[in-house]
């Protein structure tokens, strides 16, 4: 399998009110549903964004929903047969609407990266025009990069206080959500959640995605199953739940 990258994706408002959505609900619940969102979030983890239809990726999605293999063979032929939410080409499934998201994040990925060159550019001119400066000016620049550097250290600080995790808080919000026993957060969830933390997600996005998901068809009928500390760890996970629509629009099937 492809190495693959953390992508974020939206997750459309109200997606059980699609009529595509509704028939595979009524064929198969939300088992149905649910292995439906599997399959967006690993064509967006792909490298290629496709997902090949081999014996070990059916396997693999049976293991992660306790299924038969060949219950997973049906659920996504009639997912891309008869409700059309993929497309087939050959031996692979993929979705437009994925293949969309993807280029839109790239877009941003280049703005930012060019924002980011420009910054350094303008911080490499400033620091020779400084160097070039006569004495008194020079002093006046160190001055205010004293204070400067002060403020940026006070912003850190503050930063940190913001993004830092209090895992016995977070712990008892989980249990509390989901009704749940969980003693202790081991050490490998911790640095999967401080990861996403350095990725730009922050406590409020964790705490969302706990919510939205704790009211999620698919998790409340499968009595919040897979709902585990290790679950909301994943980016695919936060970004699927732990953003607000800025507005409420038509959903748009994948395809």
């Amino acid at each position: 399998m492809n190495k693959k990258e953390a992508y974020y994706f939206s997750h459309d408002y109200s997606t059980t009110n699609d009529t595509k959505i509704q028939a595979l609900l009524g064929k198969y619940g939300a088992k149905g549903y649910g292995i439906y969102w599997r399959v967006v979030e690993i064509l967006h983890e792909e490298q290629d964004h496709k997902l090949y239809l081999k014996p070990y990726i059916f396997e693999a999605i049976a293991s992660t929903f306790k299924e038969d293999v060949n219950l997973i063979k049906e659920i996504i032929t009639y997912q891309v047969k008869i409700c059309e939410l993929f497309k087939k080409r050959g031996n692979y499934i993929y979705s437009e609407r994925v293949l969309e998201n993807i280029a839109k994040r790239d877009k941003i990925k280049e703005v930012r990266s060019l924002a980011g060159q420009r910054s350094a550019e303008v911080r490499k001119k400033q620091k020779v025009t400084n160097v070039e400066q006569k004495d008194d000016i020079v002093k006046q620049n160190l001055t205010k990069e004293i204070k400067l550097n002060k403020k940026e250290k006070e912003n850190k600080v503050l930063q940190f206080k913001k993004d830092n995790i209090d895992w016995n808080k977070l712990l008892l919000f989980f249990n509390k959500t989901f009704k749940k026993s969980n003693r202790v957060f081991n050490d490998s969830n911790k640095n999967k959640y401080l990861a996403r933390i350095k990725e730009g997600y922050t406590r409020e996005n964790i705490s969302k995605s706990m919510q939205k998901a704790s009211i999620d068809v698919f998790h409340t009928d499968n009595n919040y199953k897979y709902c585990t500390l290790e679950y909301f760890s994943r980016s695919a996970t936060l970004d699927k739940y732990g953003f607000d629509s800025t507005k409420k629009e038509s959903y748009i099937p994948t395809k």
